[in-house]
């Protein structure tokens, strides 16, 4: 029995958490055991930490403040080594910037894997401007040459960390997602009505973080703009998720009936089986899970054009014609009313079942699994 242990910041629903969820769920059990420490209390309106006790998971949380980690990591160290020597894990799972920091001063004699959920040099300093962004890119860089392996979500994110040659043995392993959570099995009209959603207007859905890195800005203008063309009877716009941006989109949005802030839910699959249409609008992304979400519940997606969602285009061309460059408002405009007033054929589908094949959940943990024997056999041959 192989013991993995997972060290992550916490357990909030957001895109790399419900990840880990994924691949634990899909664990052989009879010979990989899971253990998870998180270094910081849970956002309360975000915490899903009782979904992973649901599955047999050991939780340790360590209840650490954001300076604690930034300006104690070594401290933080050595009280994570202490308690690796009660777990004896086989391998230790990174997951972020924090955990990286902290694993690449840890002495427990294992072997220490990442995955690479953004590109660091974009996201940081999307998230935390020029100055600190810079600087959590270059720590995280530096932590990362103590690792012994990362797991890219996608080719963009590979390339990224390749170029600088720091990092050794980077193999990409796509995130996966629940087909089962997002196949559809009603008709449209019953998630409209589940969502609480009109059943004549065209629905188009926004989700994630109110931030300049998702750019929800372009997203409100382009719509206003669109509406004022085409008219606001024939259809509304949703968005998913709060943020730092969420009084600016408010401003924006000035009380227009069309454009609707819903906040954070737990039920997103269903406003997406409901949805005619999904918008990606980010200037960074390492994958884009919502992206696949989209396709997996036969929603296709208007997105930015950013390296992992070209990736995403290359293996379903048809959806290159709803693909628009990031902060460009007047072309959104343009792929909205193209798809407000002309037929759109795109064959959901067999893209659906594509996206199902390619980026499953069950895969995605096969290949963790299979890094995992191959990473404890390697280090017993050492």
């Amino acid at each position: 029995m192989l013991r993995i242990v997972y060290l992550v910041n916490q357990l909030r629903k957001s895109g790399p958490v419900n990840v880990l969820k994924n691949i634990i769920i899909h664990l052989d059990r009879s010979k990989y055991s899971p253990v998870i420490v998180k270094f910081m209390n849970d956002d309360k309106t975000r915490s899903i930490t009782d979904e992973f006790i649901e599955l047999g998971v050991e939780v340790y949380n360590l209840q650490l403040s954001f300076w604690d980690l930034e300006l104690r990591t070594a401290k933080v160290a050595k009280r994570v080594d202490k308690l690796l020597c009660d777990l004896s894990p086989n391998i230790i799972h990174t997951h972020g910037y924090h955990p990286v920091l902290v694993a690449s001063r840890l002495t427990y004699p294992c072997p220490k894997i990442e995955t690479l959920h953004c590109i660091s040099g974009e996201d940081f300093l999307y998230s935390k401007g020029l100055i600190i962004g810079n600087w959590m890119n270059w720590r995280y860089l530096n932590s990362l040459t103590s690792l012994d392996y990362s797991a890219a979500i996608s080719q963009s994110v590979q390339d990224f960390y390749s170029k600088r040659n720091l990092i050794k043995n980077i193999n990409i392993i796509y995130n996966g997602v629940d087909d089962k959570l997002f196949r559809c099995t009603l008709k449209k009209e019953d998630y409209r009505q589940i969502a609480k959603m009109p059943k004549k207007k065209k629905i188009f859905v926004v989700i994630g973080t109110l931030s300049q890195r998702k750019d929800p800005i372009t997203v409100i203008e382009a719509f206003k703009k669109a509406l004022k063309i085409i008219g606001n009877n024939s259809m509304e716009l949703y968005f998913l998720g709060q943020g730092p941006l969420v009084e600016k989109c408010k401003k924006l949005i000035d009380n227009e009936p069309s454009i609707k802030l819903i906040g954070y839910v737990f039920n997103v699959q269903d406003y997406l089986k409901a949805a005619d249409y999904s918008i990606c609008a980010s200037h960074s992304e390492g994958f884009g899970l919502n992206y696949i979400e989209s396709l997996m519940a036969n929603t296709p997606v208007i997105s930015s054009r950013i390296g992992p969602f070209n990736e995403f285009s290359s293996f379903y061309p048809a959806l290159s014609s709803l693909q628009f460059e990031p902060g460009n408002v007047n072309e959104l405009v343009d792929i909205i009313v193209k798809v407000m007033t002309e037929p759109v054929h795109i064959s959901m589908e067999s893209i659906a079942a594509d996206a199902v094949q390619r980026f499953s959940a069950i895969n995605m943990s096969n290949q963790y699994m299979q890094m995992y024997s191959s990473l404890v056999n390697n280090d017993c041959k050492r």
